[in-house]
C-alpha cells in the first residue's frame, strides 16, 4: 500500500486547485477506500468562481 495519498485542494477563495500529497491515516479497523475518480459539485464551482 502507497504510505501518501493526493488531494487536489483549493487553498483561498478563487485560487486554482492545488494537488497536495497527504500521509495516508491509520487504519486501526474497518477499511481504508482507494478513490479512483471524482468530481465537484455546483456550490464548489460557485465557490470558485466567486470574487
Amino acid at each position: 500500500m502507497a504510505e501518501k495519498g493526493k488531494a487536489a485542494v483549493m487553498t483561498a477563495v478563487n485560487r486554482d486547485l492545488e494537488i497536495i500529497e497527504y500521509p495516508l491515516p491509520a487504519v486501526e479497523s474497518g477499511l481504508l477506500f482507494k478513490v479512483t475518480c471524482c468530481t465537484i459539485c455546483g456550490s464548489d464551482l460557485h465557490i470558485w468562481l466567486w470574487k
